[in-house]
């Protein structure tokens, strides 16, 4: 589940639940970065990530930069730490 909410020029994403191959589209169709300066991500509430949410989480900040808006993740769960550290991500 995908929950957007804007303050002033800041969209704050929460995610919440899985964010694997089987829901991936579906969550990244719901994400629109427009209309926006800062995009804050809390993935606190994601419960399982694959490589299908990370390369959301990547398309998302490549986008990001694209168009000049500042990006971070603000919360992450366990399962979404995890992944990074296997990853050898600290921060996207």
């Amino acid at each position: 589940m995908v929950n957007i909410t804007k303050e002033n020029a800041k969209k704050i994403i929460r995610i919440e639940g899985e964010m694997t191959i089987f829901n991936a589209q579906e969550i990244a169709s719901s994400i629109d970065i427009s209309d926006c300066k800062e995009i804050e991500i809390d993935l606190s509430g994601v419960s399982e990530i694959d490589t299908s949410g990370f390369q959301i989480l990547v398309a998302l900040k490549k986008e990001a930069i694209k168009k000049n808006l500042d990006f971070r993740i603000i919360k992450s769960s366990d399962v979404v730490n995890n992944l990074l550290q296997i990853y050898r991500v600290e921060n996207i």
